[in-house]
């Protein structure tokens, strides 16, 4: 048993584990547009608790082997918290994450495209309140 902080409004995401691996001629960026279920009637420290999923819609742009890049991609961070409920539903905690995976292309120096795709690993890395906790097993 391990007992995190349960997620609440004003969460930080933490980026990691970048595909393909940022070098002098790649650099990707990610912009996030999160959708997070909030809890209706529940706070943590005057602040909504988050529960069941957090949804992430990603644009991705850049350069991939000095080429410019643009992609696109979603993914879910599910709560995992079977023994704990708020409003009948799971919560999500510090430390849950997800990889999103994003396709688009490169455009290349003659102005055609190919297909490409990168991807990046987002951990709530600080649920925004320490004060209520959850066990995660």
């Amino acid at each position: 048993m391990t007992l995190k902080p349960v997620v609440v409004v004003g969460y930080t995401l933490t980026e990691s584990d970048k595909s393909p691996v940022e070098s002098p001629t790649t650099k990707v960026t990610y912009t996030l547009t999160p959708t997070p279920s909030p809890a209706q009637r529940t706070t943590a420290e005057g602040k909504a608790v988050l529960l069941k999923e957090l949804k992430l819609q990603a644009s991705a742009s850049g350069t991939i082997n000095s080429l410019t890049y643009t992609g696109s991609g979603n993914a879910t961070i599910v709560a995992h918290t079977p023994r704990v409920a708020c409003e009948g539903e799971q919560l999500l905690l510090e430390g849950d994450n997800v990889t999103v995976s994003c396709t688009g292309t490169v455009t290349n120096p003659s102005g055609g495209t190919s297909p490409a795709a990168s991807s990046v690993k987002l951990t709530i890395t600080d649920a925004a309140q320490t004060t209520v906790l959850a066990d995660d097993s």
